[in-house]
């Protein structure tokens, strides 16, 4: 393990620093300049040992190191995490980053707050927000580096406070984000374009106008929305379905540009520029040619972690043959690893960043174990075989990951990937002839048209592949202590056949059991559960669960309208739920969990009433619960009664017992556990 670490010198950086990033949070309280007087305290320490090196003070060095990099990655940590504080003025002025989209209904943007006007007064500022356009703006004159002066303040970036929804306001900070701006709040008009240079509108320009290519050349619909992705890293006009068949397939990570793509790109390059190799002194112009090309590929394709990671990856690797030096791989996956991390340390919490590298760490540890296990003679068999070794050693380390996020496991991703990952290459290929040769309109329509047959061929396939019995398993969810579990059996047993140590293998199984109880245990806990949640959500829909069985109840109109119902999705999925039972307020229901008559149900020892405010008559029992609903006269009730509201106003008498869904998030009241069922 020493040689190994010795080996790795950036694996002995990265592990620390991972362990201070993770612990920075519980640190938030103390000033940021004293960690920085720490970790430069540390490093001198290490530094003067160094001078004077004698073997009995070498772990006194390595210690000091340690504690360094922990120390340097609560700094950065804390220093990534800081809000930027907001100007205030009568009008702002902000930069769009991209050209407005549409997506769930909404017209939105990226931008870049550049001033605040404060009558007279301008005051700079640079803070990155989410702009969100009126309804039925259509946003043909908005471009990348178009300017906006608008009267509305942007407000924080919150969640709705649903169960187990999506993190938007962390997704958001992540990614520098911490306002949001609704233009229909207030005044607002486009003011020419931004004359200074910004690179990430540089980057945007560039690939719309490559897009603008393709449209040129008859590339639309489906095949348009996949090639764009592919070859560009543009999702925006992806929809759900096409989405949804990649996922299913186990096939979304070709429309994710990431290491597949850049080493794609890579290999064009050195057929086309391999000559320059073989000059003595043209060789030094390919490394300088081919790291510049691989970093605008990265920048024109978004940035995305994990093309960071491989153009970054590929740099190094492209450096190091060229100066005939060694490179051993974990070492350059650790040091990429390292910079990207104190970059932007927030990219721990990018899903993109985490399912990256745990592919890739799968790719070179398991392929290589997996592909001996069959020796093929000849070359067609043998490449089969080499990448479903491929395929299956990434799913072995994401697998985890994969549960933990989406809670799904596409079974044929073996069969997926023996079609898109050459696809990706002909297309990647395919997608370059288009753009070079669009000064030639007869070639590149009809490289476009060859495209778009391909891509539509493949497509057929996905979709073929996506409709086979037992596809998709769904309902499979990892919460964070079964994820350390599974990475925890994965580590160990990686130990065990690197080391052959039966320690290895005993601390492997063992967390396997652990993992296995784990889920035993929070399944036997779900079927005794019992809980009332009221979601946050214009219409009222109220969630009953009792064990695995649930009820949903919900207007009529809402139910006949197909709305998907995420709020209560997200919570069927993660608790492993049984379909909800839908039953409409306007209607009675009974059976052995629920009875529901009228305004009045019964649920789990609860009774709950349901006002719209059109009823005059009052009732002849007081209920537990009143939820309020509609926009009628307010019902009367006892303080001892807990009000969930749906309304905007609270009602008069309104004290600690009331809740207010849209302003304080999804009420949730678990009830005492009943027989499991």
């Amino acid at each position: 393990m020493r040689d190994t670490l010795r080996r790795v010198p950036f694996l002995r950086m990265l592990l620390p620093l991972l362990a201070g990033l993770g612990v920075a949070p519980c640190f938030s309280g103390v000033p940021h300049p004293l960690w920085l007087f720490i970790a430069t305290l540390l490093w001198s320490m290490a530094w003067g040992i160094s001078r004077h090196p004698a073997r009995e003070r070498e772990w006194l060095e390595g210690l000091s190191l340690t504690l360094f990099f922990v120390v340097l990655g609560i700094f950065l940590g804390l220093r990534s995490r800081d809000v930027p504080t907001p100007v205030s003025g009568d009008r702002y002025l902000a930069t769009l980053l991209e050209q407005p989209y549409s997506k769930n209904g909404r017209t939105r943007a990226e931008a870049l707050l550049t001033a605040a006007l404060d009558g007279e007064k301008v005051i700079p500022a640079r803070e990155k927000i989410l702009v969100y356009f009126p309804e039925g703006y259509a946003g043909d004159s908005a471009v990348a580096g178009s300017r906006i002066l608008f009267g509305a303040t942007p407000a924080a970036i919150v969640n709705r406070g649903n169960p187990y929804e999506f993190d938007f306001r962390g997704y958001a900070a992540d990614k520098g984000f911490y306002r949001q701006l609704f233009l229909a709040g207030g005044p607002w008009q486009m003011t020419g374009s931004d004359p200074r240079f910004r690179l990430r509108v540089a980057a945007e320009k560039t690939r719309d106008a490559l897009l603008t290519l393709y449209r040129r050349n008859g590339l639309c619909g489906e095949e348009f929305d996949i090639l764009a992705a592919l070859t560009l890293g543009y999702k925006k006009s992806l929809d759900t379905e096409i989405r949804q068949v990649f996922s299913s397939t186990g096939a979304s990570h070709v429309l994710a540009v990431s290491g597949l793509h850049t080493g794609i790109v890579y290999l064009i390059l050195s057929f086309f520029l391999g000559f320059l190799r073989r000059g003595r002194f043209t060789r030094i112009l390919f490394p300088v040619v081919s790291v510049a090309a691989l970093w605008v590929f990265a920048f024109i394709t978004g940035l995305a972690p994990s093309v960071q990671r491989s153009a970054l990856m590929f740099s190094v690797v492209v450096v190091g043959d060229n100066l005939r030096r060694p490179v051993h791989i974990w070492n350059t996956l650790s040091a990429s690893a390292f910079l990207l991390l104190v970059i932007n340390p927030r990219l721990t919490g990018d899903v993109g960043f985490q399912l990256s590298y745990a592919a890739v760490a799968g790719i070179v540890f398991f392929q290589p174990r997996i592909s001996a296990l069959l020796r093929f003679r000849h070359r067609l068999p043998r490449y089969f075989w080499e990448l479903l070794a491929v395929s299956l050693a990434s799913q072995i380390t994401t697998f985890p990951l994969s549960c933990h996020y989406f809670h799904q496991f596409p079974v044929y991703f073996w069969i997926s990937n023996f079609v898109v990952i050459p696809a990706a290459f002909v297309f990647i290929s395919l997608g370059i002839l288009v753009l070079v040769t669009s000064v030639v309109a007869p070639v590149s329509s009809f490289l476009a048209q060859v495209t778009g047959i391909l891509v539509h061929g493949v497509y057929l396939v996905l979709e073929n592949t996506a409709s086979l019995p037992g596809a998709l398993i769904p309902g499979i969810g990892f919460p964070q202590s079964s994820l350390v579990l599974a990475y925890g059996v994965l580590l160990a047993g990686a130990l065990f056949l690197v080391k052959r140590k039966a320690v290895w293998l005993h601390l492997s199984l063992g967390a396997a059991v652990l993992l296995f109880l784990a889920g035993a245990a929070g399944r036997w806990y779900q079927a005794g559960s019992r809980e009332i949640i009221a979601y946050n959500r214009r219409e009222p829909v109220i969630h009953l669960i009792a064990g695995f069985r649930n009820y949903l109840l919900l207007p009529r109109e809402l139910m006949e309208s197909g709305d998907p119902l995420r709020e209560a999705a997200a919570v069927t999925l993660r608790c492993r739920l049984l379909p909800p039972v839908m039953v409409p307020l306007e209607e009675d229901y009974h059976d052995r969990f629920l009875l529901k008559k009228g305004p009045l149900f019964s649920f789990g020892g609860i009774l709950a009433e349901i006002s719209d405010g059109r009823r005059t008559p009052s009732l002849p029992v007081t209920p537990d619960v009143l939820f309020l609903t509609g926009r009628g006269d307010l019902p009367s009730f006892p303080e001892e009664v807990q009000v969930v509201s749906y309304r905007r106003a609270p009602p008069p008498q309104a004290g600690s017992k009331y809740h207010r869904v849209n302003e304080m998030g999804a009420w949730r009241r678990p009830l005492p556990h009943g027989p499991k069922k």
